[in-house]
């Protein structure tokens, strides 16, 4: 049981990271057309402007977390502190 729970700290905690990093990139988004200003920002038009908001920020989080998880199961083993959270596999047979 305690791989079990290892592993289900590790997804939630997983989870509030890429939160954050999404919630800090949309931030940055934000603070970057405020500095554009309002003509350069209705420039890009409404289309622009929401892909700026919600594509950037949803890429950037996922690249952000795909790289720092990578760093973090090579630092610290983590391969070997989870656990299947559905059971083991059933082997096909008759």
């Amino acid at each position: 049981m305690q791989k079990r729970s290892n592993t289900i700290v590790f997804i939630l905690a997983a989870t509030a990271f890429n939160l954050i990093i999404m919630f800090a990139l949309i931030g940055l988004v934000l603070l970057l057309l405020s500095w554009l200003g309002q003509e350069r920002a209705n420039a890009l038009g409404p289309v622009g402007v929401a892909l700026l908001l919600i594509g950037l920020p949803v890429a950037g989080s996922f690249v952000i977390y795909r790289y720092s998880m990578k760093w973090v199961q090579r630092k610290f083993h983590i391969d070997q502190h989870m656990g299947s959270l559905f059971g083991p596999r059933r082997r096909p047979g008759p």
